[in-house]
């Protein structure tokens, strides 16, 4: 058990690694391979920021403004925040990961963001929660869930969105 830790840890560690090395001479920077790497890691990037603003603003929605307001006001309150940060987290993969300034790179790692923090979602609700998936979902409020809904689509397509503003 031990040894399978160490071995996603250093595996996590490789993967969220994003050291900068000179390219070697067979590999040019803009090589297909180089690209396809940068996509994934500002993905994951992106990923990585919007989820951790989420579960800060979790952290305070939950105990602070659900038992005063409810679920459905803290849930409507919590998404122009959240809307602002997935504005300027596009904006900080578009600047840190420039091999991702082409429209079809930047709605691949938007998509890429979005399937993760799908999955994520999901496996928060049934791990953390316990309930099963069809359960979660038909326990979403109607009106909060349908704003979420489209605070994920507009998640996915704000890198390319960001970048066609350029």
């Amino acid at each position: 058990m031990a040894v399978s830790r160490a071995i996603t840890s250093l595996w996590l560690s490789r993967l969220l690694s994003f050291e900068v090395r000179p390219p070697s001479s067979s590999q040019p920077i803009n090589s297909p391979c180089v690209a396809v790497s940068k996509t994934i890691q500002a993905g994951l990037t992106y990923f990585a920021m919007v989820l951790g603003a989420g579960f800060l603003l979790g952290m305070i929605r939950i105990p602070f403004l659900v038992p005063r307001i409810g679920v459905r006001w803290a849930e409507l309150a919590e998404m122009p925040i959240m809307a602002m940060v997935i504005y300027l987290a596009a904006g900080v993969i578009l600047r840190r990961f420039p091999e991702i300034g082409s429209p079809s790179r930047s709605l691949i790692a938007g998509l890429l963001a979005l399937a993760l923090m799908v999955a994520a979602e999901l496996a928060l609700a049934s791990v953390v929660q316990g309930m099963p998936l069809m359960e979660f979902i038909a326990s979403r409020d109607v009106v909060s869930g349908s704003v979420y809904l489209v605070v994920l689509l507009v998640f996915a397509v704000m890198p390319w969105l960001r970048l066609s503003a350029r």
